[in-house]
């Protein structure tokens, strides 16, 4: 349900992940809230902001840590090509790894 990034397509020799943008753009809205929240001094819109951003990283942000593993070993190796924009819905960011750096 709250994935971050999925997996659309699987070869034989590679596997492409797509992020999903919409996550970029609710962490930004939740650090907007709290800057409003703080410079607005209204402490329950900061609060929960604040709330939200715990949230975001446990729920979310955990979830890259298992594909960001998987990139770090095939950049290091020179077999990771990424694609697309972190900012665009149209061509969002894809990522392409060889099976051999999936474990």
């Amino acid at each position: 349900m709250l994935r971050p990034y999925r997996q659309v397509e699987e070869t034989d020799d590679h596997m492409v992940y797509e992020l999903r943008t919409i996550y970029l753009y609710m962490l930004y809205g939740i650090l907007v809230m709290i800057a409003v929240g703080y410079f607005a001094s209204v402490p329950v819109l900061s609060s929960a902001g604040i709330v939200l951003m715990v949230m975001y990283f446990l729920l979310i942000s955990t979830q890259y840590m298992g594909l960001s593993g998987k990139i770090k070993r095939a950049a290091k190796a020179s077999s990771v090509e990424i694609s697309g924009s972190k900012w665009s819905f149209s061509s969002p960011l894809r990522v392409k790894i060889k099976k051999e750096f999936i474990i």
